[in-house]
């Protein structure tokens, strides 16, 4: 998983999602694993501060880990998700999809903090395995 920067920095893109051998919740917490940090005193903090994520994906990539991702952001009241309207992208002809996240800021915290609960075993497999950085301040 890879959290790209944008123009703006209050926007994040996700790339890397459309990997199905990774399970929506894996990537949302893969997400979360590059969003914050826990400090010194055990408080989860923020390594960058954005208010959405955008994510995109080709119809011959699997349109539905998108909308899946949006479930999944529901389910869990991580923020509001909208998909803009398919539309062929003029360079390599394909149908694209995009979505765009507006983060509930304390609603994924809390639920990023349930999932740190996990035993310490799934947490160490899950940072082993992630491949997330973010450009600007790359941690691998």
């Amino acid at each position: 998983m890879i959290i790209n920067n944008l123009n703006c920095c209050g926007i994040k893109e996700l790339i890397g999602f459309q990997n199905k051998k990774k399970s929506i919740k894996k990537i949302l917490k893969e997400t979360c694993t590059t969003k914050y940090y826990i400090n010194h005193s055990g408080l989860l903090k923020n390594t960058f501060g954005n208010a959405y994520f955008i994510y995109s994906i080709t119809n011959r990539q699997s349109p539905e880990r998108g909308n899946k991702l949006a479930n999944a952001i529901h389910k869990y009241k991580l923020g509001t998700v909208i998909k803009a309207p398919t539309a062929k992208n003029p360079n390599s002809k394909n149908e694209l999809n995009v979505w765009l996240w507006r983060i509930n800021q304390q609603n994924l915290k809390k639920w990023y903090r349930n999932e740190l609960k996990k035993p310490q075993k799934e947490l160490n497999k899950l940072l082993e395995e992630a491949e997330i950085y973010d450009t600007q301040n790359p941690t691998t």
